[in-house]
């Protein structure tokens, strides 16, 4: 085998060994929280149980809504506490929130 062989082989090996640290590491970041998921909190704030927000949109929404809050890249900022008064920017489920504003009885 020559000189390229090896490099190829190399950059293969670099490839995989940074996919399996990107999977340790999120599967270890979402095994170890032991917060609830924002998505709940941010529920709760705005007065509403898990069960009424179900009767509102659709369990599968709302089940939807926590698979998305789950793998959100800024929920490590969200359990650190600094949307406490006001959703954070971009959240992913956003529109699910403004349809349970919508749709909550006075």
């Amino acid at each position: 085998m020559d000189l390229v062989t090896y490099l190829i082989a190399a950059a293969w090996l670099a490839i995989l060994g940074v996919f399996f640290w990107g999977v340790v590491s999120g599967w270890r970041t979402q095994l170890l929280s032991d917060l609830p998921l924002p998505f709940f909190r941010l529920l709760e704030r705005d007065g509403l149980t898990v069960a009424r927000a179900g009767a509102l949109v659709g369990i599968s929404e709302l089940a939807d809504a926590a698979r998305r809050c789950t793998t959100c890249a800024s929920r490590r900022a969200c359990d650190l506490g600094g949307f406490r008064f006001t959703r954070p920017a971009g959240c992913p489920n956003e529109h699910l929130f403004e349809r349970l504003e919508g749709s909550k009885t006075p």
